[in-house]
């Protein structure tokens, strides 16, 4: 649900073109197309597209009073880069699709993403989790899922926990499986983690090939392996590693969400090869809400797919139901009354960070200071305009009159679209709203005054000692330079000629 918040939001402020094309179709429902680019024949896009067909009649069977109807325009990418761009292109030039759901691998979400920011179109993942991804470049890539660095810590502690020095990744050599490495790497070196080696596995690797791979890890003394790539490669890996012996006593196996995420629907003889190995999963709490869901889902798969083996519901699929709820929801709000961008502000005690004040005339909330600067100039990057208009939230005298929970929590009862001053982002606030990255740092700090007493003279470079020091290194000089001087005398009686050599010595060797 947090993920679908997310989603609504993002497309209010990406879909400002849809308001217009509304309306101007006058009144009955009215449409908005929206394209959906999957690999049709992969496991996660038939999960994906279950899931897809019954959000959709899931979401108008409880909102019937919708003015708004989504058209879906699917279309297969066939596990292709080229051919999912295509596709996009197809249904940005013919169609002229509002959004575009999918691609479903990183590597096609990466262009198809720059031809979404080009057209203004938002483009919609909720399977490219590579964290090259980043909306920073990509201003209208969504991401309906989380990236995969939020597993590299997960990751670390196991093996931390367990006392492992070193370890292998192995992973596929495409956008999927190699933009998590950096971000692997970095945190095994803080928990003083070596990566010896690196397995880059093609994507088009034959099982000899994979064969070969594994008894060269064989040969290492590393026994410790992470495997992050697709389900589809990583099936033969592992049938493969029980094979030649490498799933016995002494060898570890840690595998990454992208495999663990689908393993119930995977080959009962794959999961049988990865007896013993650790994985990373997504959580999902159960309830009877998902339960039921999972019983309509199953059947519909069956119906979907009838020529298939049974396949079970995974994060994946709930995911795309979230997804289309998430557009249709957007796509409800974004033409339904052109209404400004509700902007939630409340009087602080900072007034360094946001101050309130209101318009005794015109009646209208103005806001000024930090907060309010970073808000409206992160506005004006945007490649459109969004209006927006501040509402105060309590009064501008009295800075304590409902806690900073309450304000947060406006947006989750949907009266606010955003709240902006000085607000901490605590966990308990997390469970109702999104927070952005945090642009001042926390902390305690104490100011005292500093007195310099110390009497700056010419005789200041005497202070680092006491004048008991100086007077017993003056004593120890002489000694040495005394010891010295016999020792050298009585091994070259010549190099001692005169007492004036003598008492040069006595000044100079010690040193």
């Amino acid at each position: 649900m947090e993920i679908a918040n997310r989603i609504v939001l993002l497309l209010l402020l990406l879909l400002p073109g849809i308001t217009v094309a509304q309306n101007a179709s006058g009144g009955g429902t009215q449409e908005v197309h929206v394209g959906v680019i999957l690999d049709l024949g992969s496991l996660v896009g038939k999960i994906a597209i279950t899931s897809i067909s019954l959000a959709l009649e899931d979401f108008y069977a409880a909102h019937q009073n919708y003015s708004t109807k989504l058209v879906l325009h699917i279309r297969d990418s066939k596990s292709d880069d080229v051919q999912a761009a295509s596709r996009a292109l197809d249904l940005l030039e013919n169609y002229n699709v509002e959004i575009i759901i999918g691609p479903e691998k990183s590597s096609q979400a990466i262009f198809i993403s720059e031809l979404g920011t080009k057209s203004h179109v938002p483009v919609i993942s909720f399977t490219a989790t590579s964290p090259t991804l980043s909306t920073s470049s990509l201003p209208y890539f969504v991401r309906a899922t989380l990236n995969d660095s939020s597993q590299v810590s997960c990751i670390a502690s196991i093996i931390k926990a367990y006392g492992w020095r070193k370890v292998v990744p192995i992973y596929e050599d495409i956008e999927y499986g190699t933009g998590i490495i950096p971000y692997l790497v970095d945190v095994l070196q803080e928990v003083n983690v070596q990566v010896p080696y690196r397995s880059v596995i093609p994507p088009s690797a034959t099982s000899e090939q994979i064969t070969e791979e594994l008894y060269k890890l064989m040969t290492m003394q590393t026994r410790v392996y992470i495997v992050h790539m697709s389900s589809m490669l990583a099936s033969t890996l592992f049938l493969k590693a029980k094979e030649i012996g490498m799933m016995e006593k002494g060898y570890v196996w840690i595998i990454t969400g992208g495999v663990t995420n689908l393993i119930d629907s995977l080959h009962p003889s794959v999961v049988e090869s990865m007896n013993g190995a650790l994985g990373v999963h997504f959580y999902v709490p159960k309830s009877m809400e998902l339960n039921n869901f999972t019983t309509r889902w199953n059947m519909r798969y069956r119906i979907d797919n009838p020529t298939d083996a049974p396949s079970k519901l995974s994060i994946f699929g709930l995911w795309s139901y979230d997804t289309i709820w998430a557009v249709a929801q957007a796509a409800k709000k974004v033409p339904a009354s052109g209404k400004k961008l509700q902007v939630g502000v409340r009087p602080s005690g900072y007034q360094q960070f946001i101050n309130v004040e209101k318009d005794q005339i015109t009646g209208a909330t103005k806001a000024t200071c930090l907060s309010v600067d970073v808000f409206e100039e992160a506005v004006k990057i945007l490649p459109y305009a969004v209006p927006f208009e501040y509402v105060l939230f309590g009064s501008p005298e009295d800075t304590s009159s409902r806690s900073y929970d309450d304000f947060v929590y406006q947006v989750h009862l949907k009266i606010y679209d955003i709240v902006i001053g000085d607000i901490t982002i605590r966990y308990n606030r997390t469970f109702y709203a999104d927070f952005t990255v945090p642009y001042t740092e926390s902390g305690i700090a104490m100011v005292v005054p500093v007195r310099d007493s110390i009497n700056k003279n010419t005789w200041i470079f005497l202070k680092p000692l006491t004048p008991g020091m100086w007077f017993g290194s003056i004593a120890f000089f002489i000694y040495t330079g005394g010891v010295i001087i016999g020792v050298s005398r009585q091994q070259s009686e010549c190099s001692w000629a005169n007492s004036q050599t003598a008492r040069d010595s006595n000044l100079f060797l010690p040193i």
